[in-house]
């Protein structure tokens, strides 16, 4: 009974996927901040029209980036409600605990994985983009 509770997890509960969001995260924070500061500080001294900024395909990109952010965010909001609702179902078996316990973990790994595969190639554009002035 005891080597039961040692199992090891077949699917893992933080993956590079997991920490690759959270720089991404933090990289798209950083290239707003600095397009907005060029943004503002450009305003301040030509008056261009806050149009020609939202129409901007760096912003417009960023904007996107951080919808989706905010979309990965909402969608695992709920983690530890969801993942305590599944270990404190009276009606599941301790193997139907772990196996649906296993699939969210899964289920997270791959939306991560695949989000940051899609994300990482527009934010090095939008780097790249980037004046580094």
């Amino acid at each position: 009974m005891l080597s039961k509770q040692f199992k090891p997890r077949e699917v893992a509960y933080r993956t590079k996927w997991t920490t690759g969001y959270y720089e991404l995260r933090q990289r798209a924070a950083t290239a707003q901040a600095n397009l907005s500061f060029l943004s503002n500080s450009e305003a301040l001294r030509d008056q261009e029209p806050l149009e020609a900024f939202t129409a901007n395909r760096v912003n417009a990109t960023l904007l996107g980036i951080n919808r989706a952010f905010n979309n990965i965010d909402q969608a695992f909001a709920n983690q530890d409600e969801v993942l305590a609702s599944i270990k404190y179902d009276p009606r599941l078996t301790a193997e139907e605990k772990e196996a649906q316990i296993e699939a969210y973990y899964q289920e997270k790994n791959d939306t991560l994985g695949e989000f940051y595969r899609q994300v990482s190639e527009q934010l090095e554009q939008v780097e790249n983009d980037l004046p580094n002035d």
